[in-house]
């Protein structure tokens, strides 16, 4: 299919790619799980679609996670694009898949946090034929030493269209208490996100098999450690067995306790210490995307069930070197810094631009098929028709504080004398120019003043 650039074609400076008209607050979620669902992609709309895809993937799943996080801001985007990578599949083979059957997307998360996955993902945004945003989350802990890292990587590739937040919450910690009627000869399974570990046969001693559990624990992908701290002498109750994530971006759920023989390995407390898998990308992109272009800064407003993370000032000051983003306390509030891509651009100007672009173009398109039959005179007074839809898309961009009122934008229009004979052969006009000043966000505000008795 023949895109709209071969009839109305939009450059901005920092925008020399071809555009197609989308939804700017519309966001897709890039996922691998290892049993497919069945579809390359789902639309979401509401909390109670997140519920469901826990159901389907389970409630610790990454994709489970991000969606969750995505819908819990105050403000969330309408809709959240699902996106099946297969695991045999490229980022942009996937992505490419699932443009095919729906690309009316503009920004991007990935539930992967592996180096070379997020500059894969990264690399398609930068080619992808509709503009879009990649927002990525790393805990990358190279980057606060100042080593090589994911961030630094797309900081010098010059990743335009790619967003990373630094977000490493604390590993979830759990407390296992249990009290069983051990029975020499018996085996006892516990499932673990949903899937069951090996079977673990029963000891002449309760204590013997507490400890066997906890290596069986321990051997499964989502926990770290799983070690028994707490036995209490000649009973079989309050058996403790402490367990801990493999990483901070890993939720443990521990379901299902069978005793094979009809004996019931019976739970009595779960005690979450700290931690909890948290997608700070999906929650800090939603609650942005979901906002009018041009209404918004990525900076600032707190990110609903998203701890903030503690950061000597070295820390902070290598993220910010390398351009990227934190979520940090600052007095009593939490607040997500600095808003830039990986070129140090602002996002929210990245937006902008590709709102003008985007919206331009099919104004310019919308108003040439909209007259036919009828056409645009190749004359001075046709160029001047031809410039309308720049002047009032301007406007427009002004209203929505994309660009300042003043200096108003100004519109160039070249006369036909100065069109090469060539172009106006192919009836092909050029020259038409725009400029205008970004109105851009505060950031930062300085006030001095002096009082006198």
């Amino acid at each position: 299919m023949p895109d709209i650039s071969t009839v109305a074609d939009i450059s901005i400076k920092v925008k020399d790619r071809g555009l197609s008209r989308q939804a700017f607050g519309n966001m897709a979620l890039l996922f691998e799980t290892v049993a497919s669902p069945g579809w390359r992609t789902k639309i979401v709309t509401s909390p109670s679609d997140v519920v469901a895809l826990g159901a389907v993937f389970g409630e610790f799943s990454p994709v489970y996670i991000a969606a969750r996080d995505a819908f819990a801001q105050e403000t969330a985007v309408p809709q959240l694009l699902l996106i099946n990578k297969l695991a045999a599949e490229s980022e942009s083979q996937a992505l490419t898949a699932a443009d095919a059957e729906n690309s009316d997307w503009y920004c991007l998360i990935y539930t992967s946090r592996t180096a070379a996955n997020v500059k894969l993902a990264a690399t398609y945004c930068e080619s992808r034929t509709k503009p879009c945003i990649y927002i990525a989350q790393t805990a990358d802990a190279d980057t606060l030493l100042g080593g090589a890292s994911v961030i630094k990587d797309l900081y010098d590739l010059s990743r335009a269209r790619t967003a990373v937040i630094y977000h490493a919450p604390a590993k979830q910690k759990l407390r296992l208490t249990i009290s069983a009627a051990f029975v020499a000869g018996n085996s006892a399974t516990i499932k673990v996100n949903g899937v069951a570990i090996a079977a673990v046969p029963f000891n002449a001693t309760s204590d013997t098999t507490l400890a066997d559990l906890a290596t069986a624990l321990a051997a499964t992908a989502a926990i770290g450690t799983a070690v028994v701290t707490t036995i209490a002498a000649a009973t079989d109750n309050d058996r403790v067995i402490e367990i801990e994530a493999t990483d901070n971006q890993t939720n443990v759920a521990l379901t299902e306790y069978t005793c094979a023989g009809g004996g019931t390995i019976n739970t009595a407390t779960i005690e979450v210490e700290s931690g909890g898998a948290e997608d700070a990308a999906a929650a800090w992109a939603s609650s942005r995307v979901a906002q009018d272009v041009g209404s918004i800064t990525w900076k600032f407003g707190e990110l609903a069930g998203i701890t903030a993370d503690a950061l000597n000032p070295t820390q902070q000051a290598f993220l910010e070197l390398y351009k990227a983003n934190h979520y940090l306390t600052y007095g009593s509030a939490k607040l997500p810094a600095q808003g830039t891509m990986s070129t140090g651009r602002f996002i929210d100007i990245q937006q902008g631009i590709d709102w003008i672009a985007v919206n331009m173009q099919a104004d310019i398109f919308d108003l040439l098929q909209t007259m036919a039959p009828k056409k645009i005179p190749y004359t001075d007074k046709g160029m001047q028709q031809l410039s309308g839809p720049v002047r009032s898309r301007l406007r427009l961009a002004v209203a929505a504080q994309i660009l300042a009122e003043d200096p108003a934008p100004v519109v160039t229009v070249p006369l036909v004398s100065a069109q090469a004979p060539a172009d106006k052969a192919l009836r092909v006009v050029k020259g038409i120019t725009f400029s205008g000043t970004l109105a851009g966000a505060v950031h930062k505000v300085t006030v001095s003043g002096e009082v006198v008795p």
